[in-house]
């Protein structure tokens, strides 16, 4: 099977929805597809934000205010147990993948027990603005963390496939696009290991991997690569 917009915005709303019958998620934002001229697609969050205000949510992604920006309007693909929040995005030109964003932004702040409860039962924002208001005893000094592929603003300082974290000029080199099941796999083993052992469905997906995409530039120098050989092309069938 192609993996088609439509197929990716499906597979994404099959997750969101797993992590909130698991109540691995609090909240999630139903998956959509915008099309536009050119023949380009992308499979997103609802967001009612004029560009500007979208582009400075992600101008100053580490930033607390950012967080809470995001938090209150909704500017995510699902809240987690612990109010860090997922952003999912994946960009189609022609059928075919052109970019992709995802996410994994950690709560500013340790929601202990009787936190996590109550973010299933009341309004997430007020229960996180809550621990704002105690000040420094439940900040909690963490890094978002993004996957970008966008191989049309490719250059020796911006690779097409790149990991950010701690500072957007920090973009370490990837081997590939990240699919959304290796995407899922690295929050979840990494950050959430005691999830990750118990929600089967986390891990019960098919290994599906894009073709190779890195410079030689960047291949030489320190990047996440997840093959044994360099010199393979890994393309599972239906990925083409």
């Amino acid at each position: 099977m192609r993996w088609t917009p439509k197929h990716c915005r499906n597979q994404v709303q099959n997750m969101v929805d797993a992590l909130m019958t698991t109540q691995v998620a609090v909240d999630r934002q139903m998956p959509i597809v915008r099309s536009s001229a050119g023949g380009f697609s992308r499979v997103t969050w609802p967001t009612n934000l004029e560009a500007d205000n979208r582009r400075r949510f992600f101008e100053d992604f580490y930033a607390v205010e950012t967080y809470f920006g995001w938090l209150t309007a909704r500017q995510y693909s699902a809240v987690l147990f612990d109010g860090s929040l997922l952003q999912i995005t994946f960009d189609f030109r022609n059928g075919e993948l052109a970019a992709h964003r995802l996410a994994y932004i950690p709560c500013p702040f340790d929601i202990e027990e009787e936190g996590a409860d109550r973010l299933r039962m009341e309004p997430i924002i007020d229960v996180i603005d809550g621990y704002r208001d105690r000040g420094e005893e439940y900040l909690r000094l963490r890094s978002p963390v993004r996957f970008d592929y966008d191989p049309a603003a490719a250059s020796s300082e911006h690779p097409a496939s790149h990991f950010t974290l701690n500072h957007q000029d920090c973009r370490i080199p990837v081997c590939a696009p990240l699919t959304l099941e290796q995407f899922i796999e690295f929050v979840f083993l990494r950050f959430y290991p005691e999830v990750w052992a118990k929600q089967d469905f986390l891990a019960d997906v098919e290994p599906r991997l894009w073709r190779r995409e890195i410079a030689v530039e960047h291949e030489r120098s320190l990047h996440l690569n997840w093959r044994a050989d360099p010199a393979c092309i890994g393309v599972v069938e239906g990925l083409r």
